[in-house]
């Protein structure tokens, strides 16, 4: 390969080593910040802290509890249902 280039991906962690990777050069992996290791100038990574969790889109552990206590009671009503529209069916039809 003569050419490779993930400059601006916003890549993080350790920059492969070895083989064909030995051979880029720094301006391979520009812009992304979160890079370490030879070629780039920042040569030992650290730790990154873990990201935020998402605003608003995630799902609380109240919405988790409600939807995982509602289950079984949707489940109750459809069963009662069925088996009321079969004693309905069957005591309709008999004479």
């Amino acid at each position: 390969m003569s050419f490779f280039s993930v400059a601006y991906n916003d890549l993080q962690g350790l920059v492969p080593s070895g083989g064909q990777f030995d051979t880029f050069t720094t301006s391979s992996f520009e812009g992304n910040p979160g890079l370490c290791g030879p070629p780039i100038v920042r040569l030992t990574c650290s730790p990154q802290p873990p990201p935020p969790p998402p605003v608003g889109g995630g799902s609380s552990l109240t919405e988790s509890f409600l939807l995982a206590s509602s289950l079984p009671l949707v489940t109750a009503l459809v069963l009662a249902l069925v088996s009321g529209l079969k004693l309905i069916k069957k005591s309709f039809f008999v004479t």
